[in-house]
């Protein structure tokens, strides 16, 4: 609501379009029944085709408005999903590296994608419905009240049964849709991996396991995801036998109290049968938007969940901002951990100075990548303080050390794009020359150029095209 809320003005024209679509609907038994008493009954030919020429300017008008209404919702439900979206990925970029260090991509992905969607088809399609329909259900028991009150009554003796029946289908299916989209993440987590380390699998030779494994999740998600649909599904079956009871009920008791000279006329009846359907339709409408809401629920629930994550942490004020690093790196007593509890470094304690070449060496686990880490403060020291130039490192603008700082990891990922912008991404206002002077340096330029377009070579996802030992 707070993301609708941004769209007022759309909001309130497709509210207005609603009541008034709502209003004109509402018309149409009424203006039936008094056709049937005041002129078929009467055999008056010309006031017949003059009331249905109304009744069908009602109608025309009435779907056209539901059109405006429908229009209107979707260019706001997707104005509010692009907002909300854009808010999701700026959010992302915002995060911690140790927050991504411990979920899927996949997961990720499908938060950005599926649930998303998800969300975008309630709010197009369910919100704007939700409001007509019960609008219709109120204007239409205060119709049927004005008409005859006994046959309301009649009317509305279902309307519990169907409240009773709707709760408890609810209430079962929204566990199975939030476990549908948990399984539909992990499903997508474990697609992404695959795919993204196929050269593995074929190399150990464990395409039948992944497989397998692959059949599990997949499993997994199709129980969860079929208990929700069947569970789900039962809600129209009830509906329609609720509406078929209530329509039988109208029109018995319509016809017990026409034949005993209560007062209900032949049209008073045919007016109730409609108002009955127009009734009970909304209902079973509103049933399954409920329904469809869960998973739209689902998927708002893990989409906020991401919006509600603490961002990586802002600069302190007052940081330092400057061109002028020397280099002079200063490691006192530096303690770390990743969980608590369990240290990875315990009182390191170096001085590398400018100009000077260290090597870290340790066996695996060790804590030398963690160092690199805390360098360029993807980690804050647990206790301790890492000074640059004299000064402590969380004295600077984080944006400011990471300008300063480069880095060549083991694993090393590439854009889609050319040679040259991937050089280019750590610093955009790079000129050509100085990015081929930095190729130049880094000993890339010679294999370079021999590359089809050279600086121009288009490389794949991850740059796939090139050697390991090239894309570093």
């Amino acid at each position: 609501w707070g993301y609708l809320k941004r769209q007022r003005l759309g909001m309130f024209l497709a509210i207005i379009f609603v009541i008034l679509s709502s209003i004109l609907t509402l018309l149409g038994p009424l203006v039936i029944g008094i056709i049937i008493d005041d002129y078929i009954m009467a055999k008056d030919l010309p006031g017949t085709v003059r009331m249905l020429i109304i009744l069908a300017a009602i109608y025309t008008v009435s779907a056209l408005l539901s059109w405006l209404q429908q229009f209107v919702m979707i260019r706001i439900s997707q104005k509010t999903i692009y907002i909300l979206r854009k808010e999701l990925f700026a959010k992302i970029q915002s995060l911690a590296v140790s927050f991504f260090d411990k979920r899927q991509q996949g997961d990720l992905m499908s938060r950005m994608t599926n649930d998303v969607e998800n969300l975008n088809a309630a709010l197009s399609q369910s919100v704007i419905q939700i409001v007509s329909s019960v609008l219709t259900i109120v204007g239409t028991a205060i119709a049927m009240v004005y008409l005859n009150w006994m046959l309301a009554l009649v009317a509305l003796t279902v309307i519990p049964l169907i409240v009773w029946a709707s709760k408890q289908i609810i209430t079962r299916s929204s566990v199975n849709y939030k476990a549908r989209q948990k399984h539909l993440g992990q499903l997508n987590g474990y697609i992404e991996e695959t795919i993204g380390n196929s050269d593995i699998t074929t190399l150990f030779g464990r395409e039948d396991v992944t497989i397998e494994q692959f059949h599990e999740a997949n499993e997994r998600l199709r129980h969860s995801a079929m208990r929700a649909d069947i569970i789900s599904g039962f809600m129209g079956p009830i509906n329609n036998f609720m509406n078929n009871l209530g329509l039988g009920l109208i029109i018995g008791a319509g016809a017990v109290m026409a034949v005993s000279g209560t007062g209900v006329t032949v049209g008073v009846i045919a007016s109730f049968v409609t108002y009955t359907r127009q009734f009970f339709r909304p209902i079973n409408q509103l049933s399954s938007l409920l329904n469809s809401f869960q998973s739209a629920v689902a998927g708002a629930e893990r989409v906020f969940d991401m919006l509600d994550v603490q961002e990586e942490k802002m600069d302190e004020q007052g940081a330092i901002r400057t061109t002028g690093l020397t280099g002079d790196v200063v490691l006192e007593d530096v303690h770390f951990e990743y969980i608590p509890g369990k240290p990875v470094l315990r009182g390191i304690n170096l001085h590398a100075r400018p100009g000077e070449t260290v090597a870290i060496v340790g066996p695996t686990g060790s804590g030398k990548t963690t160092i690199i880490q805390l360098l360029t403060r993807f980690y804050d020291v647990t206790s301790g303080r890492i000074l640059l130039d004299g000064r402590n490192m969380s004295d600077y603008a984080m944006e400011n050390v990471r300008d300063h700082v480069g880095i060549v990891l083991q694993d090393t990922y590439l854009f889609s794009g050319t040679v040259r912008e991937n050089i280019r991404f750590g610093r955009l206002d790079a000129t050509d020359e100085e990015v081929e002077e930095a190729a130049k340096i880094a000993y890339a330029h010679n294999f370079i150029k021999y590359l089809p377009e050279q600086y121009d070579t288009m490389l794949v996802s991850g740059g796939m095209n090139l050697s390991q030992g090239q894309r570093q």
